[in-house]
């Protein structure tokens, strides 16, 4: 505090984010992080995420600090995880006034969802892998969460499973719905199309999709041991795509 207390508002976030020391920019804040100066590191989080004003304008590091760090909840979860509920703190803002017994709030989540390109982020993901409920369950987590479901993820979600819907009912219509003995000549035509149906609309868009996931994985070598000897892609790791992968197997 003492050692950016002289620095003007527009460059106390600067100050604490980037110094040049020779060829190299280095991160004051990335680095007590790394050093394990927590309550340093603390300190800078919670000045960055204030918010200070004058005459003319705001200032507020949130904007800076994720463009020096975009990767900064990931450094957080694997280095320091006490303090990611001191950034998650500092991207809430609350009013002094109440009305009606009520506060207005703002939630920064602009950089939990998207990241410099535009692309979705990864940060929920990191989350998750700090096994951590009192960091899911944080008011700023929950209001990304219930934005991406309500914004994004439900329309997706509800398109895809109608339409698993719809190939287990097309399914069932052509293995189960007609006696295999006593099939009229309509009967059999229905039995073909709802097999070439499952055919098309469900077996070959699964034999797409992990032919080239599995390419892609040997190309990078992403890839894991299983039994200690047999390399396997390592997104089979979740059992939702294994189950998938055994159903790509079963229908073919």
């Amino acid at each position: 505090r003492k050692a950016v207390s002289c620095a003007p508002r527009g460059w106390r976030a600067s100050w604490m984010l980037r110094v040049q020391a020779g060829k190299q920019s280095i991160s004051p804040l990335m680095w007590a992080i790394r050093t394990s100066a927590l309550d340093a590191a603390r300190a800078m989080l919670v000045d960055l995420l204030t918010i200070r004003a004058d005459r003319d304008r705001y200032y507020f590091g949130m904007d800076m600090l994720f463009e020096r760090h975009p990767d900064l909840v990931k450094r957080l979860v694997q280095t320091a995880p006490s303090l990611l509920s001191h950034v998650f703190d500092g991207l809430i803002w609350r009013s002094r006034a109440t009305e009606d017994g009520m506060r207005r709030v703002n939630y920064f989540v602009k950089h939990l969802i998207v990241d410099a390109s535009g692309n979705f982020s990864k940060t929920l993901e990191w989350i998750a892998e700090t096994d951590d409920p009192k960091i899911v369950i944080h008011p700023l987590i929950a209001v990304t969460m219930d934005t991406i479901w309500t914004g994004i993820a439900f329309q997706s979600f509800l398109v895809r499973k109608s339409c698993t819907v719809l190939c287990v009912a097309v399914f069932i219509l052509g293995v189960s719905a007609f006696e295999a003995e006593i099939n009229t000549e309509s009967e059999r035509d229905i039995i073909a199309a709802c097999r070439c149906f499952t055919y098309i609309a469900s077996m070959c868009p699964r034999i797409y999709w992990h032919v080239t996931r599995t390419l892609k994985a040997f190309r990078r070598h992403d890839t894991v041991l299983l039994f200690r000897h047999i390399p396997v892609p390592s997104y089979l790791q979740k059992w939702q795509e294994v189950v998938d992968l055994l159903l790509m197997l079963v229908l073919v």
